[in-house]
């Protein structure tokens, strides 16, 4: 059976995906280890950059945010002015997982290749699984090489500094068909290494129903934005990267 849509991750990103997706009519499944990252890559006692009321993960009925698990809990909670501990938010989004993400398979994807469909996933634990598109939501920025990777965070992203890399759209241009194919504009702030930059990306809307997908293509010119090219002995790269968006969503009235 091919489902619409498979997330790899159960961070944050991942989960709270999920948690949308549960309230549509798309099938999809999610793979990986609950708040993995969080858990395991994060310092001992650290506590979050982002206050309260921006710390919850999403889902679409607010039932369970950072505040009412902090309630449950009998734990300090504020919406502003007060740090929520790493443990907590760690607690919280197993527990988030728990009870609004519970089709959760604690797998790792090992292989995404395309088909004609649309992708073939392969799991570590020998499933083969097809899916019309793919959202990943992983975190942890391992590409197998110790060295390359630790290069990598430290001296090329600088996750220490930086802890995100970000788009956030501003406007949109053109006209959105009500069914059909339709191409607009969206242009907004692309954040590397903590500077913003100008960014219009060309998308392609197709609507079919309440279904919505959108694709889009374009460059990131991260060197030239103040990057390092993180070429490591006999593996080269460019100086940028291409990056393809597939969404997937539902048209509300």
């Amino acid at each position: 059976m091919i489902v619409d849509l498979v997330i790899i991750g159960a961070g944050p990103y991942g989960l709270s995906i999920a948690a949308h997706l549960s309230k549509s009519s798309l099938t999809f499944r999610i793979f990986g280890t609950p708040m993995q990252s969080w858990r395991r890559q994060m310092p001992k006692g650290m506590l979050l950059k982002s206050d309260g009321f921006a710390s919850s993960l999403y889902d679409p009925d607010s039932s369970f945010t950072l505040r009412h698990y902090c309630a449950e809990m009998k734990l300090p909670y504020a919406d502003v002015g007060l740090p929520v501990p790493l443990d907590v938010f760690c607690a919280y989004g197993l527990e988030f997982q728990k009870r609004l993400v519970p089709t959760l398979e604690e797998t790792d994807i090992t292989s995404v290749s395309r088909t004609s469909t649309g992708f073939e996933l392969r799991t570590a634990d020998g499933q083969t699984v097809q899916a019309r598109s793919v959202i990943v939501a992983a975190g942890s920025g391992k590409t197998g090489n110790d060295s390359r990777d630790k290069k990598m965070n430290k001296d090329i992203l600088k996750v220490d500094q930086f802890t995100t890399v970000s788009f956030a759209p501003k406007t949109c241009n053109g006209t959105i068909a009500a069914s059909g194919d339709s191409t607009i504009q969206v242009s907004g702030v692309f954040t590397l290494l903590g500077t913003a930059h100008d960014l219009t990306i060309p998308m392609q809307i197709h609507i079919d129903g309440s279904k919505a997908t959108a694709k889009a293509q374009f460059v990131v010119p991260y060197v030239q934005w103040g990057l390092k090219n993180p070429s490591f002995m006999f593996w080269k790269a460019e100086n940028d990267v291409a990056i393809d968006l597939n969404l997937v969503g539902q048209v509300s009235n």
